[in-house]
């Protein structure tokens, strides 16, 4: 993958050519030998191949998703033991020819879409071609069946007609499609999906018209059927975002992140409201999080009564892909019993840009595949409790379970999901009165005075200060925030802290020159500001300022909830000696004050 491979030579004996294998490379044409059984999802992508050959007798059964997306194909012959062409198989290219294998069944979306196809001709065998198989032609593509009688009654697509000359004068299918439109209980819908059924009962009524005139084909007669039932698929999904809008115009919290959070639900699930690609387990799941999040704007529901708490992964995988940031969002109960796990990725970094103007992308297209397979998984989280999480690997939960080819995809989830485990762990074992519901644990040092009683964290924090400054006053101590905490604000008796804009800021005010400063600051704080990509931490004092590069911050936060920062300054050469401190890692430098 992504070489510059110019001359590719496949010995025969060769079964199988895996997943991206010769992804981005310059083959201009490419010999599958006859022994290969298998062609991977990508595997001659974006090679700007202009002629693959099969050779004769080929024992090819299976081809992967985008095999050969991307390349100048200007004309192919599929091996016939191929009954399945995938998702954008061979599209993006320059056919003008296709030779179909003659056992084919199956045509998936976009399989031929973006070529230069004008006609070509369908073995008996097909049962099933996507509505937007062949989009993106010069025209519709004339699809020609044995005769011209279109014996499975295929439909037209998006971007094919079928048989242009095979009329019907059968209208009871018609009749019945467009009264079960006019039963539909609208009151339940959009106003934009109530002006759609409209619509197609009258376009419904024209093709009646038309059929009574001798001139509607089969397949026109059939996708105008189809594309109502498909529709009518749509309805829950209709209803959840009818209540998910109503909602975010009259919503009961002031909460800003649930709203925003709405906000861009709403918009993902009218992208998906005609994306035929979204069906089963994957709808469902956007329905729930519309009437979820629709629940915590109405302060309504289990999950308006749960607790929150954020985690975050840096996924590295062996394959030849990026890095990138898993989030998550876990709304958990006064048990411990997760109630839902939100995937949060696509949010982070959302709205800034790179070095060159680009719009930063947490989620690439490299990875993006992978994430969504392994999204999946999100589900099988609900019901377990978080302490389960916290002591346990995902292959200690056989209710989890995912394919193969998504392995590091969904413990890189796992692994999100248990950092904010460890979270909702703490909150409900140092809190006799868990904190307010959907805010984060917030851990406080208190003085040697007081009755609460303190986490073994904070205990170990009091020792290592006792330590290494005998002077320190510990009443003194500021407060170590979360991440969500540190965002919003906090309550001003205490010493502002707060992470805002491409650049992190924290504040300390009306700190004196000669004081020994020491702030805790939950690493959570110093990992968000890498997840937003922040260079730099702006600490802000009475009189002086302190820039620290955020990457020289990342080894501390690994493993320790509480990071300490010592800050001195010494009058006579205008200095600050600075303490970096966590449980196993000592950082001292001394800064020049700016």
């Amino acid at each position: 993958m992504n070489n510059k491979i110019d001359t590719l030579e496949l010995n025969n004996g060769l079964k199988v050519i895996d997943n991206a294998a010769f992804h981005i490379n310059k083959l201009n044409a490419i010999i599958i030998p006859q022994s290969v059984e298998k062609i991977g999802s990508s595997a001659f992508r974006e090679c700007e191949a202009t002629t693959v050959i099969f050779e004769e007798v080929s024992n090819l059964s299976s081809l992967g998703e985008m095999a050969f997306l991307s390349n100048a194909l200007e004309s192919v012959t599929i091996p016939d033991g191929i009954t399945f062409i995938p998702v954008q198989a061979f599209a993006d290219n320059k056919l003008t020819e296709v030779n179909l294998p003659r056992n084919l069944k199956t045509i998936k979306e976009e399989a031929f879409s973006k070529n230069r196809l004008n006609e070509i001709n369908l073995p008996e065998t097909v049962a099933d071609i996507a509505f937007n198989s062949f989009t993106g032609n010069p025209d519709k593509v004339v699809i020609q069946t044995i005769n011209g009688k279109n014996p499975n009654n295929l439909p037209d697509g998006d971007g094919h007609i079928l048989d242009p000359y095979n009329y019907t004068d059968e209208s009871e299918d018609l009749i019945k499609v467009n009264n079960e439109i006019k039963e539909l209980d609208k009151t339940a819908l959009r106003e934009s999906t109530v002006k759609q059924y409209e619509d197609m009962l009258k376009e419904g009524e024209t093709l009646i018209d038309i059929l009574n005139q001798g001139k509607l084909t089969v397949s026109k007669k059939l996708k105008f059927i189809n594309d109502v039932r498909w529709f009518f698929t749509r309805i829950p999904l209709d209803k959840a975002l009818k209540y998910a809008t109503n909602t975010l115009q009259s919503p009961k919290t002031a909460n800003k992140s649930d709203l925003k959070k709405l906000e861009a639900k709403i918009k993902y699930g009218e992208t998906v409201y005609n994306n035929s690609a979204v069906v089963g387990n994957k709808l469902k799941r956007i329905e729930k999080e519309l009437y979820y999040l629709g629940d915590l704007c109405n302060n309504i529901g289990e999950i308006s009564k749960g607790y929150l708490a954020e985690g975050v992964y840096l996924l590295h995988t062996p394959l030849p892909i990026p890095e990138y940031y898993i989030g998550v969002n876990l709304y958990y109960d006064r048990q411990g019993k997760i109630i839902y796990v939100f995937d949060m990725s696509y949010t982070i970094g959302e709205g800034q840009k790179n070095e060159y103007g680009k719009e930063i992308e947490n989620v690439d297209e490299d990875n993006q595949g992978y994430h969504e397979g392994a999204l999946a998984t999100l589900a099988m989280y609900e019901g377990l409790n978080v302490n389960d999480i916290v002591t346990k690997n995902i292959g200690d939960f056989s209710q989890i379970q995912y394919e193969d080819i998504y392995k590091y995809h969904a413990e890189g989830i796992f692994n999100a999901v248990k950092d904010a485990a460890k979270d909702a762990a703490d909150n409900l074992k140092y809190k006799s009165n868990p904190a307010a519901p959907l805010v984060p644990i917030i851990t406080t040092a208190v003085s040697d005075n007081s009755s609460r009683k303190e986490s073994n964290d904070t205990l170990q924090d009091k020792k290592v200060d006792r330590e290494n400054d005998k002077k320190l006053d510990i009443a003194t101590e500021k407060i170590p925030l979360s991440s969500k905490a540190a965002i919003n604000g906090v309550n001003k008796s205490i010493k502002t802290i707060r992470l805002s804009g491409f650049n992190g800021i924290i504040n300390l005010k009306n700190l004196s020159i000669n004081d020994v400063g020491v702030l805790k600051i939950h690493s959570k704080v110093l990992k968000r500001a890498t997840i937003n990509k922040a260079k730099y931490i702006v600490l802000q004092f009475k009189d002086y300022k302190v820039k620290l590069a955020v990457r020289g911050l990342s080894k501390l936060t690994k493993n320790d909830k509480v990071i300490i920062f010592r800050f001195k300054k010494n009058p006579k050469n205008k200095k600050i000696r600075l303490s970096i401190s966590s449980k196993k890692d000592r950082i001292i430098k001394d800064i020049k004050v700016k």
